[in-house]
């Protein structure tokens, strides 16, 4: 089977798949430390509650305490997502 020039053109650029290396940890962790904090203003807008015992599977970021699961960042940023949260 013959390669067409289209495929060709269509073919990914893998050049600087090594520098992907360098960056994608950088941008996984910064995302990662997100996604405590929207699962606590979900939890607040959708249950009323200040743990996030229905969405701990999305992050490894938790705190453990008397059964529930909390987020183990400060509340601040959720507390001011809320309102926007509420206005979708």
């Amino acid at each position: 089977m013959a390669v067409s020039s289209a495929h060709l053109a269509c073919a990914p650029d893998r050049s600087n798949a090594p520098h992907l290396l360098l960056v994608l940890p950088r941008t996984l962790g910064e995302v990662g430390t997100k996604i405590p904090v929207f699962d606590l203003t979900r939890a607040i807008v959708e249950k009323h509650k200040l743990y996030i015992d229905d969405y701990d599977m999305n992050t490894g970021d938790k705190a453990f305490r008397e059964g529930h699961v909390y987020s183990d960042k400060a509340p601040g940023l959720a507390l001011s997502a809320v309102p926007i949260l509420e206005g979708r």
